[in-house]
C-alpha cells in the first residue's frame, strides 16, 4: 500500500542528510567502518547476522527507513550511530544519536558451515548484490532502469527507500 501510494506521487528528490558526508571521498568513505560485534542478531542463535552501510560519499546519500518484524509485530529499527567507527572522517556523533544507514548486508554460512558468506547485500538507492550456493561473487544488479538510451527525460532508476526484515529464528535456513 505505501509502495503504491508513493507511484501515485510526483517524485521528490531529496536531499543530503549532511553535506559533509556527501563531501567525503572514496578514501575517506572507506575508513568508515561497520563494528562487526554490534551486528544485528549476533549471539541470538540465528545463523544471519545483518551487518550495515554509512550514508557516506558523493553516490550514497540517502538514509533508508529500516523495520523489524517480530512475531508479526513490526518496529521501526533504529540503529545507534555507535555501529560506525568513523576512524576521524567526520565529527564524532552527539550520544544517542541514530546511525544514518545507506545500506545493508546479510551474512548466513552458505557455502560452509565456519564462514560467514555475504549472501545478499543492498546499498545506495538501487544497487543490489547476491549469492547463491556455491558461488564466490553472486549476482550484481540494479532496480529497473528506464530510458537508458538517452530520452528526453534522461535515465532513471528506482529507489530504494524502505526495508522490512523478519527477526530470523535460531537455526533457520530462509531469510525474509
Amino acid at each position: 500500500g505505501q509502495a503504491q501510494g508513493l507511484a501515485l506521487q510526483p517524485y521528490k528528490a531529496t536531499t543530503p542528510p549532511d553535506a559533509r558526508r556527501a563531501a567525503l571521498d572514496y578514501d575517506a568513505v572507506r575508513r568508515i567502518q561497520f563494528r562487526q560485534p554490534q551486528a544485528l542478531w549476533r549471539g541470538t542463535g540465528s545463523p544471519f547476522e545483518m551487518h550495515f552501510f554509512p550514508v557516506a560519499g558523493e553516490y550514497v546519500v540517502r538514509a533508508l527507513r529500516l523495520h523489524e518484524v517480530t512475531d508479526g509485530n513490526v518496529r521501526p529499527l533504529v540503529l545507534p550511530a555507535s555501529i560506525f567507527d568513523n576512524d576521524g572522517v567526520l565529527p564524532p556523533e552527539p550520544a544517542g544519536a541514530a546511525a544514518l544507514v545507506a545500506g545493508w548486508k546479510l551474512t548466513y554460512p552458505l557455502n560452509d558451515a565456519g564462514k560467514r558468506d555475504e549472501v545478499a547485500a543492498f546499498l545506495g538507492s538501487n544497487y543490489f548484490r547476491a549469492l547463491g550456493q556455491g558461488q564466490r561473487y553472486g549476482l550484481s544488479a540494479r532496480g529497473v532502469a528506464i530510458d537508458t538510451v538517452g530520452g528526453a527525460g534522461g535515465e532513471e532508476f528506482p529507489d530504494f527507500t524502505a526495508y522490512w526484515f523478519e527477526t530470523p529464528k535460531a537455526g533457520a535456513t530462509e531469510f525474509v
